[in-house]
């Protein structure tokens, strides 16, 4: 700049931040995933399942909240090594998103615990089908490093609004329907709180503004 204050010239500092960027990018994805699988984790799937109940109760549509643990897992765990239970899990993980829709969401919320949430359940036989189809698919045998491996998995289901309103109160009835499941032969389980008392037959359709379902917190 001159006397008169004319700009002649000026100096620019550039600075490239694409890999700042990336870095904040993986921060956060590691913040919301499992990284030993890749899924969402507990707070992210969490995060998923309240978005998911928002819109349930827009479009007065019923969700299914899928509570999974693995059967035979810790034997397999203590005998191989960490590595080679690392390695099932992977595995594990891959035939569950395999057997759902891609507007399904599974997460990773413990060692061998998943979670599964599925959206605009029309007929609760919807639900039970697909425990039964990640039973029969986790159930396969696995090879991992040249080990033939054996494990299965027990499922409880939780229905919105039927069990509860929010992520913590249909996590938790899938969780202790989970533990009955696994005193069953075929380790899928439809939880039914106390105050109901009453079973679902798999081809009764499920309707959000049906009078004679009644939610829980509904009961007194």
């Amino acid at each position: 700049m001159d006397q008169s204050g004319k700009v002649y010239s000026y100096t620019a500092i550039a600075r490239d931040i694409t890999e700042h960027k990336l870095m904040m990018q993986r921060m956060s994805h590691m913040a919301h995933h499992d990284t030993l699988t890749g899924l969402p984790n507990r707070a992210s799937f969490t995060e998923h399942l309240n978005q998911a109940i928002i819109l349930s109760q827009r479009e007065q549509q019923t969700l299914a909240v899928l509570f999974l643990d693995l059967d035979h897992f810790k034997p397999v765990n203590d005998q191989y090594g960490h590595a080679v239970g690392d390695l099932l899990l992977q595995q594990v993980a891959h035939r569950i998103r395999q057997c759902l829709r891609n507007v399904d969401i599974v997460g990773r919320i413990g060692g061998d615990e998943f979670v599964v949430l599925l959206g605009n359940v029309v007929h609760l036989a919807n639900a039970q089908q697909t425990a039964e189809k990640i039973c029969e698919c986790v159930g396969i045998a696995y090879e991992v490093n040249g080990k033939i491996l054996h494990i299965g998995v027990s499922i409880g289901i939780a229905l919105y609004p039927l069990h509860g309103h929010n992520a913590m109160q249909l996590m938790r009835y899938a969780d202790e329907a989970m533990y009955e499941a696994k005193k069953l032969p075929d380790r899928v389980q439809i939880y039914a709180s106390p105050p109901l008392g009453v079973g679902f037959n798999k081809q009764e359709k499920v309707k959000p503004d049906d009078p004679s379902i009644t939610p829980a917190d509904d009961l007194g």
